[in-house]
């Protein structure tokens, strides 16, 4: 008789053991029959039908991740380096987490596009994919009409579910803000902070203190709020009248969380957690941090972790939606190192995610992005042709590549990258002396936080400035009359702490392999993978209200 081994078989979260017998051939009319293939294959499709992943329709839980300016470049970005680090056999636990999402879920594909034009912003993006609902430019929570829309925060909430918003920029900010605020500009925070204190959202998780304090707020008096001398950190306001926003968020019912142990003390149903007084740190400040700086923030993975055991408390389900939200600021800036970090850290937080939903089938994940932003990629070029090799120790081949197809050791240098390209740039304009003493500074500095090495006249042209052709009194991104100079597609360069960036990253181009588009949005197509319960609604090709009303639909 065969002998018997066990062989385990999984989908999704659901666990079988088939019986794979030893294999005994034999003829019949002809044909060669394999017991073991037989067996196994019948078993197979057995266990696929039994043992599928049972999911509970409709989810009780909707856990949705936004990339915020993460293309399919961006994607690329993390799974390349994640199969880099695979190969040599020493893998980052998280930095696979996107690829085994894309190998377990379902995939489709969402085309941003605002009302009347072809570029969307954060703002429209957001409230698009909230309600369902076609709108305009840099407005939150109207549709292209202007009229107030309902979300699928009051969707949720309808049905007795918790809901929860995560991000690591600002909760006043334009991806969560779309979820529950109404305004005509996306950057009157100020407003947005109030709406947030009275949408009643169960759990809030980001930075932004800056606009729920009143304008003569102090340090000390955040004391109030259970910092110690030791967590008070130092604040600023930006609002123009005396309104305590967290005082009214304590009458609400909401518990105030200022810093990481109030984060792992509290077990609230209702939490407004504000980590940071304007935007939190970047992933670059984390990478910094981890070399002995103290923790004073909580990260995108223990935020969102957090509030999937806060939120889970209630028996009906929650939604929650979770913001990679300077994956975009990285973009913006053309900061290749940057934005690695930047995909490494929303792995980071998808894996605790992955984890977090290991053996429910209640729950459904969908991972994507409101639009790319930077039009990244790496790209073949012409200078430092590598000079021909033998393909390996055993040919005699030669390997003669006739452009730089980019060696994959530049994932290394990103990788290394602790500094953003625009504080050292910044650093280096500011050097006191000669311009020849500000190239070697910009140089010095570029080999120590990237390990590249510029010649002195790449630092120059990367430190030049011009007038600003664009000037506009008053404007807050184009009120500067003198700005770093970008010698290609200016007009998509706004913002000077971006253009300082992008100097510099055209300098590094071709040690980096590096290219970039433009400094704004781009129109590319994102991905939309879905993992769980109703995953399969998801599939195909959808347009950013279309992506809103499938979600508003499973509520």
């Amino acid at each position: 008789m065969a002998s018997r081994k066990m062989k385990k078989f999984s989908r999704g979260q659901s666990k079988a053991e088939c019986v794979v017998l030893e294999p005994k051939v034999f003829m019949y009319h002809g044909w060669t029959v394999n017991f073991r293939q037989t067996f196994a294959a019948l078993l197979l499709s057995l266990v696929l039908f039994q043992a599928s992943p049972g999911w509970t329709e409709p989810p009780r839980n909707v856990i949705l991740m936004i990339g915020d300016g993460m293309g399919p470049q961006q994607v690329g970005l993390i799974t390349l380096y994640a199969h880099m680090l695979r190969e040599r056999g020493d893998p980052v636990a998280h930095a696979g987490a996107l690829e085994a999402l894309l190998d377990r879920g379902t995939m489709g594909v969402m085309q941003p596009k605002p009302h009347g034009a072809l570029v969307t912003d954060s703002a429209c993006a957001s409230t698009q994919i909230a309600a369902g609902v076609d709108s305009l430019p840099n407005m939150l929570g109207l549709d292209a009409e202007g009229q107030p829309i309902v979300t699928v925060i009051d969707g949720a909430r309808a049905l007795g579910k918790s809901q929860g918003l995560v991000s690591d920029t600002r909760i006043t900010h334009a991806t969560p803000a779309g979820f529950f605020a109404k305004a005509l500009q996306r950057d009157d925070e100020n407003a947005i902070a109030e709406q947030a204190v009275s949408s009643g959202v169960d759990v809030m998780f980001s930075g932004g203190l800056r606009h729920f304090i009143p304008k003569n707020a102090s340090s000390d008096s955040l004391k109030q709020y259970g910092l110690t001398d030791s967590q008070v950190r130092t604040v600023r306001s930006t609002r123009e009248d005396d309104k305590d926003l967290l005082r009214e968020a304590r009458a609400r019912g909401y518990e105030v969380l200022l810093s990481p142990e109030h984060l792992i003390e509290t077990s609230g149903a209702k939490v407004l957690g504000l980590f940071a007084n304007s935007a939190m740190e970047s992933a670059l400040s984390g990478k910094q941090r981890a070399k002995g700086f103290q923790a004073t923030e909580p990260n995108l993975r223990q935020m969102s972790v957090r509030a999937l055991e806060l939120l889970d408390q209630n028996p009906k389900g929650f939604f929650l939606m979770i913001e990679g939200g300077q994956i975009d600021w990285a973009g913006h800036a053309n900061d290749a190192g940057w934005l690695l970090q930047e995909m490494l850290r929303f792995s980071e937080a998808l894996d605790g995610v992955l984890k977090w939903m290991e053996g429910r089938t209640d729950t459904l994940l969908i991972v994507t992005a409101d639009h790319e932003t930077g039009s990244f990629g790496f790209s073949f070029h012409a200078e430092g042709i590598p000079t021909p090799r033998a393909v390996s120790k055993k040919s005699k081949l030669l390997f003669a590549p006739t452009f730089n197809f980019v060696p994959e050791s530049v994932l290394d240098n990103l990788a290394k990258q602790d500094r953003r390209l625009e504080d050292i740039s910044w650093e280096a304009s500011r050097k006191d002396g000669v311009d020849l003493d500000k190239k070697q500074a910009l140089q010095a500095l570029v080999k120590k936080h990237l390990g590249f090495e510029i010649s002195l006249d790449e630092a120059g042209k990367a430190l030049l400035t011009e007038d600003n052709q664009f000037y506009v009194p008053g404007h807050g991104n184009l009120g500067e009359k003198v700005v770093p100079m970008i010698s290609d597609f200016d007009a998509f360069y706004a913002r000077p702490r971006d253009r300082r960036s992008a100097a510099l990253a055209r300098s590094l181009a071709t040690k980096s392999g590096v290219t970039w588009g433009t400094g704004a949005h781009t129109s590319t197509p994102v991905y939309v993978i879905a993992l769980g319960p109703s995953e399969e609604k998801f599939k195909g090709a959808h347009t950013a209200p279309e992506l809103g009303r499938l979600l508003k639909g499973l509520f």
